[in-house]
């Protein structure tokens, strides 16, 4: 049995949430160009090399004192929230959206981590306030 921890993330302006779990001794078998043998990646190294996947990962690492896991489940959180605002997912479809989304790995569990919970979002047009400009 591994070392999970179970997470749970908030966007404070939206109270929007969702809950992961994480197996921090899951270790990762990573190809490697011209071997048969894979390499063993620890999770954390994992973790940190998808937060340096992207443009500015460095710089959001910086920003939680180098807290991998931490940034981690920021972006993770943020990915999650584009892929329900862009085609509207529950849970189920959020994770089946993982298993080819470029820069990510499949978040069902089977590479360490786990979306658990998401709460779905609802657009609501009365919630969206109009206001005329002046003309000038």
């Amino acid at each position: 049995m591994g070392t999970i921890k179970t997470y749970t993330i908030n966007h404070g302006p939206t109270w929007w949430e969702c809950q992961v779990a994480i197996d921090h001794s899951f270790i990762v078998k990573v190809p490697v160009p011209e071997s048969d043998q894979p390499e063993d990646w620890t999770m954390e190294k994992t973790m940190r090399e998808m937060i340096m996947h992207w443009t500015g990962g460095a710089g959001w690492l910086k920003e939680n004192d180098g807290d991998i896991t931490k940034t981690f489940l920021q972006q993770l959180a943020a990915e999650i929230q584009q892929i329900q605002c862009e085609n509207n997912y529950t849970l189920e479809g959020v994770i089946e959206e993982f298993v080819n989304r470029e820069g990510w790995w499949p978040m069902d569990g089977s590479c360490g981590v786990q979306i658990l919970e998401v709460e779905d979002f609802e657009f609501l047009m009365n919630e969206y306030e109009v206001m005329e400009e002046q003309q000038l």
